[in-house]
């Protein structure tokens, strides 16, 4: 009986990865390359995938690698960093096995357990049916396909693209949750506001309300010591007056060198706005301002969940 086993790859390994990929290189158009790399090079993108924190593993049946799977940045400008590329190849003596749906759940899993929000498969070969359907089967969705982008064995070929969402914060789910107890708008808002303080710890919540006809943020719920400095502020004042201007989510790391700020609470060291937007995005209807007592307390993640969470407040505004 033969026993498989996923793990991450490692240096021992380079000399059956690099066998593997040639013979995909050689003889298939699931990659565009035309001359396999060698050891050097594979073990180099190895260690840089590995660098980044991003999965790359082999399967292992009876100590021989039948397979590895990896993803990787799908592109290097820093506006994609929460999107990855997965790429899955198989020993020609190993294929149809299911050693692939085992290597691509395990890569998946790894991408959503690091909090990266979408998976990106670039399948070369409309042809290559059992690529497209395997990722089917784990929930990707085909959202175009390139024509005759790449030329290999004397003929052009095209490549489809597909697309899978990956981690969904657990936040979101409780966030409904709290919000369905609510009776009436404002206690439904005052619920959303305690609970988004309370998910990150931190000091200070409030959920505004846009006017722009009259040219207003009116504060609707605050949650946290004391109360708004200005209930009522011009569209052009302040970080939030700037989120709502631009139409953007404002992360200010450290209020205290910026100019905008409004206010002068010595508890508040970074705040961040997010906008609320309407249906189709073609209004701005309100903004939630969250403020830190620490520096730099809103990352990339927790900016990501307050934007989601202006996706549920919006019915509210």
């Amino acid at each position: 009986m033969q026993i498989a086993n996923i793990r991450d790859a490692k240096e021992s390994d380079t000399l059956a990865l690099t066998g593997i990929y040639a013979h995909h290189v050689r003889h298939g158009s699931a990659t565009f390359e035309i001359d396999p790399p060698d050891c050097a090079e594979m073990s180099r993108r190895r260690t840089q995938i590995q660098e980044r924190g991003l999965p790359y593993l082999v399967i292992e049946v009876d100590g021989l690698v039948a397979g590895y799977a990896y993803a990787n940045q799908y592109r290097p400008r820093p506006a994609y960093r929460f999107t990855v590329e997965d790429s899955i190849y198989i020993h020609p003596d190993f294929l149809g096995r299911g050693f692939g749906n085992s290597l691509l759940a395990q890569v998946i899993e790894c991408c959503e357990e690091t909090r990266y929000r979408q998976m990106i498969a670039i399948i070369g070969d409309r042809a290559n049916i059992a690529s497209i359907r395997l990722h089917e089967k784990f929930g990707f969705r085909p959202v175009g396909v390139l024509e005759k982008v790449g030329r290999k064995f004397g003929r052009w070929i095209d490549t489809v693209v597909m697309q899978r969402p990956l981690y969904v914060d657990a936040r979101l789910t409780e966030l409904r949750r709290v919000m369905e107890r609510g009776s009436t708008r404002e206690q439904t808002l005052q619920l959303a506001a305690d609970f988004l303080r309370l998910s990150g710890n931190h000091r200070w919540i409030g959920l505004y309300e846009v006017d722009a006809g009259a040219g207003e943020v009116r504060n609707l719920v605050f949650s946290g010591p004391g109360a708004p400095a200005y209930s009522v502020f011009s569209i052009d004042k302040g970080l939030t007056g700037r989120a709502v201007r631009e139409r953007r989510t404002v992360n200010c790391p450290d209020v205290s060198s910026d100019p905008a700020y409004l206010t002068a609470l010595g508890t508040t060291r970074s705040e961040i706005i997010v906008p609320v937007f309407g249906d189709g995005r073609e209004t701005l209807i309100g903004t939630i301002d969250v403020e830190s007592d620490k520096p730099g307390a809103f990352s990339d993640v927790e900016e990501v969940f307050l934007e989601e969470c202006a996706e549920l407040i919006r019915v509210l505004l």
